[in-house]
């Protein structure tokens, strides 16, 4: 079987994770193991953030996470009995972001998932997103996010939550009080968590 050209995860994992703001603010139809995929996704990829830039990721790469990382992050060998439907799952995600004016837009986060036993997952993240991920200087500011805090979290609830604090955690005034307050309606939470219509009223 021919091996794909790749970006080895093992080799490119870094601290931090990127997200432009609008897409941090997005419902994002998650579950726990699809939301530490895709952090895993972030944490492999060189976002370009101003004009000045000389070294980022011009297009997606095709990431390979090993199967000893995956096993390693997640912290045991069940979750590769999950990877199938929970990447079914993902290739399925859609993003959608709102706008005042009540318009709004949907995307796919991948455009492709794929798992070699014996090797890993290799991924890559749908060409749309670009904006949001890889070109982060032209949507509205971005978030940095140490992707250490997101995974010690065993809930998608969870991570949401602390991402929307996190999204203010370099302001000045917030660095200097030591405290991050966001004050957000009962709807922007619901949108923000994806809690299912009628539950948790």
């Amino acid at each position: 079987m021919k091996k794909e050209k790749n970006k080895d995860l093992s080799l490119v994992l870094r601290n931090d994770v990127y997200q432009s703001n609008p897409l941090l603010n997005s419902r994002k139809v998650f579950d726990l193991l699809g939301m530490r995929i895709f952090l895993l996704g972030l944490r492999g990829l060189n976002p370009h953030f101003s004009e000045q830039d000389k070294y980022y990721d011009e297009e997606f790469p095709a990431l390979f996470i090993p199967t000893s990382k995956l096993t390693e992050i997640f912290g045991n060998t069940k979750y590769l009995a999950e990877l199938k439907p929970a990447c079914k799952k993902l290739f399925d995600t859609i993003i959608e972001l709102n706008h005042a004016d009540g318009g709004f837009e949907l995307y796919h986060l991948f455009r492709k998932l794929k798992y070699e036993p014996g090797e890993g997952l290799y991924l890559q993240f749908d060409e749309l997103l670009r904006p949001y991920i890889l070109d982060l200087f032209q949507t509205g500011g971005y978030t940095r996010i140490n992707v250490e805090y997101l995974f010690k979290l065993s809930s998608p609830y969870a991570v949401r939550l602390l991402e929307l604090l996190l999204q203010y955690q370099n302001i000045k005034l917030f660095k200097e009080l030591m405290e991050i307050k966001r004050k957000m309606t009962i709807e922007e939470i619901r949108f923000a968590l994806n809690v299912p219509e009628g539950t948790y009223s």
